[in-house]
């Protein structure tokens, strides 16, 4: 890709009540994709594919390249207030049944300006951070790339504009 087509590309995803600034290349799927709790969370309304997948060197270990060339997803789902939201994936943690997966870490943190309810899946070596955006009309789901967010989608979080209506 050249310098000029990287340029071209948006890094921001707006829409009437959000601002997300990606910092680098998304792309919005023509259907919405389905989340780790399909039973228990809504059905996205729409979903946003980000964090672009690189080749690594071949002594590096990686995962394999993603059918759509990226490794995190945001979800926007119907809005839930906080606590329904914990009451919702801790429901889901509970039914959890296959005995390599872990869920953790399940709190409500404030990053930026915004509230958050966030957890880990951890199932083997992935590590998928979720965190929920609480927004007046909808929720937003992050969800990290499989080695876990380690301070990047904590970082989109915190520049996140919603706007008010």
């Amino acid at each position: 890709m050249s310098l000029s087509q990287a340029a071209a590309q948006p890094a921001s995803f707006t829409s009437k009540e959000v601002a997300i600034d990606f910092a680098g290349p998304f792309a919005v799927r023509d259907q919405p994709g389905a989340t780790l709790y399909p039973q228990l969370l809504a059905k996205p309304l729409q979903t946003v594919d980000f964090c672009k997948w690189y080749p690594a060197p071949p002594e590096v270990q990686q995962v394999s390249r993603p059918e759509r060339g990226f490794l995190c997803e945001l979800h926007i789902l119907p809005a839930k207030n906080e606590r329904e939201i914990l009451k919702l994936v801790e429901t889901a943690h509970a039914a959890e049944s296959r005995k390599h997966v872990r869920n953790f870490r399940l709190e409500t943190v404030t990053i930026g300006k915004h509230r958050v309810v966030r957890w880990r899946f951890q199932a083997g070596k992935t590590r998928l951070d979720h965190f929920i955006l609480i927004g007046k009309k909808y929720n937003y789901l992050f969800v990290s790339s499989p080695y876990g967010s380690n301070g990047s989608i904590e970082d989109i979080i915190s520049k996140v504009v919603l706007f008010i209506n």
